[in-house]
């Protein structure tokens, strides 16, 4: 598909990988590298988490991350890079530590721990952190030039957490993993669905590169964040894949791309002065 559609990048996920689910627990349930138990034959995309690792504090005493040094894990990385380095992009990408502490955890007592136990929230998202510090290490060794962090940050409405916690638990572990991957010269894009203008400048602040994918089923509108902020950061996405992707007709997705273009383009791009 990449060569088909002469795609500019190409990158592997790190939940794609074959030793991801590390379990089976039936016919449709697998255990993941995190220990948490996820529904695998669904009506969902991709693995769904149904139980976590970590039930209570104490559970955390014992729990460790996955081995980041295993050889497996970079295998299908540098089998891209050795096809397409210099020819594509090399993108890889993995969960933002929040996210994978939200399943890790269970996503109700998460929320509520930022609340009543942050000291747990600071804990676990510290471990992930570390694990992550030494996976996008070795993810540049193999020679990747993008790390995307995946995990939404907000619903269609609103931010999952107040700008107070994300603040304080959240972007400065985010922060921590973007200046890793910059100083070791690789390019940094950060994606989130949802509503994230209310914390946009947070996650700007950490250093990222590109912010995706600028949700229109959000009400996010790209060219308010283009006047905003797009001397800041390399703006992606914007188009509808909730309908025009998925349903639309060719005309539609023509016209929502042009609608991009227009709003979010450099003048000079266009043939426009000014």
């Amino acid at each position: 598909m990449v060569e088909y559609f002469d795609l500019d990048a190409v990158g592997v996920s790190d939940r794609g990988l074959p030793g991801y689910l590390v379990e089976i627990l039936g016919a449709s349930h697998f255990r993941n590298q995190w220990g948490t138990i996820v529904w695998v034959t669904s009506e969902y995309d991709s693995p769904h988490p149904v139980e976590g690792a970590i039930k209570t504090e104490k559970d955390l005493d014992t729990w460790h991350p996955p081995d980041p040094d295993e050889p497996w894990r970079y295998e299908m990385l540098a089998e891209l890079v050795k096809r397409y380095k210099g020819q594509r992009a090399i993108i890889a990408s993995f969960q933002d530590p929040f996210n994978v502490a939200n399943e890790v955890r269970g996503a109700t007592a998460h929320y509520m721990d930022f609340v009543k136990n942050p000291d747990l929230v600071d804990r676990l998202a510290g471990l992930i952190r570390d694990y992550y510090l030494r996976y996008i290490r070795n993810c540049i060794e193999v020679s990747a030039e993008i790390i995307l962090f995946g995990g939404d940050y907000a619903t269609t409405k609103w931010p999952m957490l107040s700008r107070e916690h994300f603040a304080k638990h959240v972007i400065p572990v985010l922060k921590a993993l973007v200046n890793e991957a910059k100083n070791r010269g690789a390019y940094v894009l950060k994606h989130t669905d949802g509503n994230i203008m209310p914390i946009i400048d947070m996650i700007l602040d950490t250093g990222i590169h590109g912010l995706h994918p600028i949700d229109p089923n959000a009400g996010m509108d790209l060219g308010e964040v283009k006047e905003k902020y797009g001397r800041r950061v390399c703006l992606i996405g914007n188009v509808d894949c909730a309908y025009t992707l998925t349903w639309g007709t060719l005309e539609e997705v023509r016209e929502d791309v042009k609608r991009c273009i227009k709003q979010a383009a450099h003048p000079l791009n266009l043939g426009i002065e000014g």
